[in-house]
């Protein structure tokens, strides 16, 4: 299993609380600060299907789309 998880600064897009900036992971769940007011989620990993990231090449940051598992 190959998948790129997000790490503490990666900025990600969850499809529900939108855009983020994760907080910490313990590589079963994550915690994301919503950048709308600040509020930190707590998400399972196994409830994502989480896409490969895209690089700011300006930042080095990396994004996530977090998408639903289906």
């Amino acid at each position: 299993d190959l998948t790129i998880y997000p790490e503490p600064e990666d900025l990600v897009n969850h499809f529900h609380f939108g855009e983020c900036t994760i907080v910490s992971s313990d590589g079963e769940r994550i915690r994301l600060r919503q950048e709308k007011d600040g509020r930190v989620r707590e998400v399972a990993l196994t409830m994502l299907r989480i896409e490969p990231p895209t690089v700011d090449p300006a930042t080095g940051r990396r994004h996530f789309n977090l998408m639903r598992k289906n």
